[in-house]
């Protein structure tokens, strides 16, 4: 369950969904018992090796648009992260070309909406506009996508997500809701803002089914809040140097995370799981150490959704 230091303040329904608003510390969980359950098949595979994921670089982050025909992910090349964009193209991707608003700053781990008519990121821009200084933090960023595909002006999220800290690694679910991470010098945990139709909530961090005392991040939502994937780091069950776990709604909160076995996760480190329009997951993969270092790289493997009662 999330944390809470009070007790259920209302309900309401956001796309049929039941959602109890809980005291200051957490998010309720849908009503329902988990609808579905989830588990990778097949093998992991390198994504579009040479294209998208080349050895010069860290290639990460990365989340398509709803038609599976664009993709944009985060290249790094040395301290310097930007936002890169390719095409499905006749079954392969294209050559990776930046997107129209990468300049001087750094920007990452973004993601489209479930409609696809935006994209949310991590920025350190400045709020005040150009000609100003990089921000220390990193900050949540939204633009528009046009139904030609062209890219509006990013700007600052509104509202109480951003804060003097670091908030990154954006989802978003059909219902508006934003997850995203927080972290300082203390912590690193994944948070959720309830959208209410017309701005987003005071954030909520979740519970110790999610959060531990090590670094918990690079959460995905189900669009339909059905499943949570998310990377922790230092857990018992752990495979290597970070795994992909998942967790499910429940009557109670969210279930504890259940790591997603050898398929996906090895000895290195597996991190920003994300499923694409084909039901494929796509998630990145990088040692930084142990048992060797090596760049990111982007994998993709298959996964089975299954009704829970089966």
């Amino acid at each position: 369950m999330l944390r809470s230091s009070a007790g259920i303040r209302s309900m309401r329904s956001i796309g049929g969904v039941i959602i109890l608003a809980v005291g200051p510390g957490g998010l309720a969980a849908q009503q329902d018992a988990p609808k579905v359950r989830v588990q990778v098949t097949g093998e992991a595979t390198a994504l579009a090796p040479g294209v998208i994921s080349v050895a010069e670089s860290n290639d990460e982050y990365l989340t398509y648009a709803p038609d599976g025909r664009l993709a944009v992910f985060t290249r790094r090349e040395g301290r310097q992260t930007r936002l890169w964009q390719t095409s499905l193209v006749d079954g392969s991707w294209t050559p990776p070309r930046l997107v129209d608003f990468a300049g001087e700053f750094n920007d990452n781990r973004s993601a489209f909406t479930p409609d696809g008519r935006r994209l949310f990121f991590a920025s350190n821009r400045p709020h005040a506009g150009a000609g100003s200084a990089a921000r220390s933090d990193l900050d949540i960023w939204t633009v528009e996508r046009t139904s030609s595909g062209a890219w509006g002006e990013p700007r600052p999220l509104s509202g109480p997500v951003n804060s003097s800290e670091h908030e990154t690694h954006p989802s978003v679910a059909s219902s508006g809701n934003l997850y995203f991470v927080r972290w300082g010098e203390e912590e690193t945990d994944i948070f959720v803002a309830e959208w209410n139709g017309e701005s987003y909530q005071e954030p909520r961090r979740f519970g110790p089914e999610i959060n531990t005392a090590g670094p918990d991040s690079h959460p995905f939502i189900d669009p339909e809040e059905r499943f949570l994937l998310f990377a922790p780091t230092g857990r018992a069950d752990g495979l290597g140097g970070g795994d992909i776990y998942v967790s499910y709604p429940t009557p109670e909160g969210w279930s504890v995370g259940e790591n997603l076995g050898p398929r996906i996760n090895s000895d290195f480190y597996e991190y920003s799981a994300r499923v694409g329009p084909d039901g494929r997951v796509t998630f990145s993969r990088a040692g930084f150490g142990e048992p060797e270092t090596r760049p990111a790289d982007l994998f993709v493997i298959d996964l089975e959704i299954r009704p829970a009662h089966h």
